[in-house]
């Protein structure tokens, strides 16, 4: 039980690293509420970090916001869209969840130990998702000869 305990926190360390962007640390909220009910992301994010990550697994998955989060109040022609980023109503924000916590598991236990911890070797969600909500996972979608 122990050794799954370590694995998870190491895991969810991992992840947190991986979803850091690469914008500096520091640049405040900017009149945006904090976010609340981060696991996989680091408390002290900015704002424009924690938003390149979004839109990151929003490319990834070819979904917008609404994909996993909440719409509390519909946009307008001038106003966009708001959402309870914080709710965990959405099974698809579940499932992100889980599949962020699998990816990082692969890139520990299996990956880094193959390819010695080289980062540029490691999958994230675009490695099986390649713009689409369901991964790419079939025969038909190999390169063929």
């Amino acid at each position: 039980m122990k050794k799954t305990q370590a694995v998870v926190v190491i895991v969810i360390g991992l992840v947190a690293f991986f979803l850091q962007s690469f914008v500096q640390q520091g640049q405040g909220w900017d009149g945006h509420e904090k976010p609340k009910n981060l696991l996989f992301i680091q408390p002290d994010v900015s704002h424009d970090e924690l938003m390149i990550d979004m839109r990151y697994i929003s490319r990834a998955l070819g979904v917008n916001c609404r994909y996993c989060h909440v719409v509390v109040k519909e946009g307008t022609d001038t106003e966009k869209p708001v959402y309870d980023a914080a709710s965990d109503a959405k099974k698809e924000k579940l499932i992100a969840r889980d599949m962020m916590l699998m990816t990082a598991a692969i890139n520990t236990e299996y990956i880094s130990k193959l390819s010695g911890d080289n980062k540029s070797k490691q999958i994230t969600c675009v490695t099986c998702h390649m713009g689409q909500t369901k991964p790419l996972l079939n025969i038909d979608s190999l390169f063929r000869r």
